[in-house]
C-alpha cells in the first residue's frame, strides 16, 4: 500500500556552466545533478575530490 501520492518533479537535473576557476572548483554533486534516484553522487563527488586532489599537488609542485 503507498503511503504517498505519487509525484511528479519534471525538472530536478540541472548543470552549471562554469564549473571551476581562478582558486575555486565545484565538485561534482554541485556542478550537475541528472537522476537523483539512481544517481552514483558519492562515487563521483570522491572520484571528483580525487582529481581535484591531483590537480592541486600538479599545481603545487610547479611553484
Amino acid at each position: 500500500m503507498p503511503q504517498f501520492p505519487f509525484l511528479h518533479a519534471p525538472r530536478l537535473s540541472f548543470r552549471s556552466g562554469v564549473v571551476a576557476g581562478p582558486g575555486w572548483a565545484l565538485l561534482p554533486s554541485a556542478a550537475g545533478c541528472f537522476d537523483p534516484l539512481l544517481s552514483t553522487g558519492f562515487p563521483l563527488t570522491l572520484l571528483g575530490v580525487s582529481r581535484l586532489a591531483e590537480a592541486l599537488e600538479g599545481d603545487w609542485n610547479a611553484r
